[in-house]
């Protein structure tokens, strides 16, 4: 075999393999109506319909799916819940709410960094933990 067909075999065995793993990370893609504005990463969102995705390199997608905005973040995975179904975990202080956790279907919990004004708020009172189910 010469040294080309070698690199011709590496290059596709290396798309199959981006190929798989992008088809991994849009499978978990699941959408929520929150009722309500709420913040994710210091940015404001309106209530509405909403989907979530886990993007490669560990980038956590909510996208707005009427206007089309999405707001990225670098989540931390914190748990594993394999008997909980799919939901948006808010906080809600007084009547600010913000998005704390997404749990996708498969298990897995992402929780999304306070920011500097969120740390403030949660010394100062206790929020109250609201969840909003995904399909």
């Amino acid at each position: 075999m010469t040294l080309n067909h070698r690199r011709w075999i590496m290059a596709l065995g290396f798309t199959a393999l981006l190929g798989a793993s992008a088809v991994q990370a849009q499978e978990e893609v699941d959408r929520a109506n929150v009722p309500f504005s709420f913040d994710v990463a210091g940015k404001q969102q309106e209530a509405g319909s909403y989907s979530a995705q886990r993007e490669p390199n560990n980038v956590l997608a909510i996208r707005n799916n009427q206007s089309r905005k999405e707001v990225l973040v670098v989540p931390m995975l914190t748990t594993v819940k394999y008997d909980t179904p799919s939901n948006l975990s808010f906080e809600r202080f007084g009547s600010h709410y913000v998005l704390r956790k997404v749990q996708f279907g498969n298990g897995f919990v992402y929780e999304i960094p306070r920011t500097k004004q969120e740390k403030e708020l949660a010394k100062s009172t206790t929020p109250e933990v609201i969840l909003v189910a995904m399909r």
